[in-house]
């Protein structure tokens, strides 16, 4: 549970703060992280009194989710990896271990929540450094295997990891990550209900009257289904 936690967190997109406010109260929620259990204060929560960002709550989160990424990107650099590299290390290497359907470039882009040339970019990048290999399914597709180097990578990334997180795990208590699971949980399955909408509207513009009329229909269907099983997962 706590690395579906750390994982959701690290995928959540990450703001840069640039202003005196966010950079005190950021400081504070990194010195919380490391020194002692976390308390989200007046202070903390709206940047020392100075921001006038509405949001304050996904603000403060925004910062949190900063500061431990530049701390696993430091640690990380020692093996060579980026965050989206370690991420996709270690999707490629539990399909390597099981019976899962081999992971390939779309299916990590899919993953990641990335574009298919952002993907292409990072595994052309892997395979560069020896970390990652290609083998043909089809015409379309190759699957990915790491190689005895990115098994080594990847131990050392997970150790990393282990030593980022390990302060925040500590700090929550077995009922507070459970919340945190549900709620990071129910902010994806929002965030992939909009770009499933965003999908579906520039679809739409490509239809004829009629195909648009049928489509409306079934996708209505879809979304009454889709809600009532979202209800029932959170209920």
């Amino acid at each position: 549970m706590e690395r579906s936690i750390l994982l959701c967190l690290c995928m959540v997109v990450l703001l840069v703060a640039s202003d005196c406010g966010i950079a005190v109260a950021g400081n504070k929620v990194a010195k919380q992280v490391s020194g002692g259990p976390i308390e989200f204060n007046q202070s903390t929560i709206l940047g020392c009194g100075m921001s006038q960002l509405p949001h304050a709550e996904f603000k403060a989160l925004m910062i949190l989710i900063n500061g431990l990424s530049s701390d696993l990107e430091a640690r990380l650099k020692t093996y060579k990896l980026s965050t989206s590299a370690f991420l996709a290390l270690d999707a490629i290497a539990r399909t390597d271990v099981g019976s899962a359907y081999p992971m390939t470039r779309a299916s990590l882009a899919r993953m990641i929540n990335t574009t298919p040339g952002s993907m292409s970019v990072l595994v052309s990048r892997m395979k560069r450094d020896g970390l990652v290999t290609e083998m043909s399914l089809n015409e379309r597709s190759k699957a990915l295997t790491t190689t005895k180097l990115g098994r080594s990578m990847l131990a050392g990334g997970s150790v990393a990891w282990e030593d980022t997180f390990d302060g925040l795990s500590k700090a929550l208590s077995p009922t507070a990550k459970k919340q945190l699971l549900q709620t990071v949980a129910k902010l994806n399955l929002i965030r992939k209900h909009e770009q499933d909408e965003e999908r579906r509207v520039a679809y739409m513009r490509t239809l004829s009257k009629k195909e648009t009329k049928i489509a409306v229909g079934k996708h209505q269907e879809e979304s009454r289904a889709a809600a009532s099983r979202a209800r029932a997962r959170f209920d």
